[in-house]
């Protein structure tokens, strides 16, 4: 286990449950008999688009479906993706499945966001 300490704000992108990417939208606090942490977040889903011409990357879709998960499931990882804006293939629609074994649909919804993702190793001290 390390000893650094990893700290997240909203609208980082994350990995959680080992290897599913998303983006942190919300924290919040429920408070029943003891108070938990949980974070609504994104998903992001390779729906298999190609790779970026030019740094040989590949390009995922960032959705506007929205998850609960844990704090337990988030990793301690900081995946670098950037952001290219609103995708334009909006034909060709493919369910795959998602996060959760639900059903999301290939292609664009309205908002969702076409991004690189920089699979590098990335160290930085």
């Amino acid at each position: 286990m390390s000893e650094h300490r990893v700290t997240f704000k909203l609208g980082d992108y994350l990995e959680v449950y080992g290897n599913q990417l998303v983006q942190l939208k919300y924290i919040f606090v429920h408070e029943l008999d003891l108070r938990r942490m949980f974070a609504v977040v994104c998903p992001i889903i390779d729906f298999g688009l190609g790779r970026d011409k030019i740094l040989d990357l590949p390009l995922v879709v960032q959705t506007q479906d929205q998850r609960i998960v844990g704090l337990s499931a988030i990793e301690p990882k900081h995946p670098y993706l950037v952001d290219l804006g609103p995708t334009a293939e909006t034909s060709d629609r493919v369910e795959q499945s998602g996060m959760d074994g639900g059903r999301v649909d290939k292609g664009q919804g309205k908002g969702d966001s076409r991004l690189v993702h920089c699979n590098w190793e990335l160290h930085f001290l």
